[in-house]
């Protein structure tokens, strides 16, 4: 069993608006911490393992609310953006080999490799909130879909204590 908990850098690149009526945006990581007024995430996986076969749950929750900014025709616009998503998957391990060690079993002497094959589904769902500032009104859209997961992971065990995981999907 193994439970992560990780960070997620945000950043946004697109048009906001709300029917005919849009602005770009792009905003990196570094412009959201400074410009936004909530930043908000639930990150984490928890994955389980017995023999070859195993799964993982992995999950996302990330809540960014902007300051309002001025938009298209003098309007003035409060945006609150949301991304929620679940992923799950079994997996089988194809290649297990242990790290080579000293004759006494004490040292370390070389990489243990381990390479997974997995398939699975993930949710995800968009959300944009704006909040009109002078005409006080606000609209919310969700965009909501899934999609199958076909994915790869290299383990590679440099010492005890440290190892480089190489997750693709």
């Amino acid at each position: 069993v193994d439970l992560t908990s990780y960070l997620w850098a945000t950043s946004f690149n697109g048009n906001i608006g709300a029917g005919p009526v849009s602005a770009p945006v792009s905003a990196g990581f570094i412009d959201i911490l400074d410009n936004s007024d909530s930043l908000v995430g639930i990150e984490g996986r928890l994955g389980v393992r017995k023999g070859r076969f195993g799964a993982y749950v992995d999950g996302l929750w990330n809540r960014v609310g902007f300051d309002t900014v001025n938009g298209p025709f003098g309007s003035r616009i409060a945006p609150t953006m949301t991304l929620t998503y679940v992923e799950g998957a079994l997996f089988y391990r194809l290649i297990d080999l242990p790290p080579d060690r000293s004759p006494d079993k004490q040292d370390f002497w070389g990489f243990g490799v381990a390479a997974d094959a997995y398939a699975g589904a993930r949710y995800t769902d968009l959300g944009l909130e704006l909040d009109f500032k002078r005409v006080n009104q606000t609209e919310s859209w969700n965009k909501s879909w899934v999609d199958p997961i076909v994915g790869a992971r290299v383990d590679l065990a440099i010492t005890d204590n440290w190892r480089f995981l190489l997750d693709n999907n």
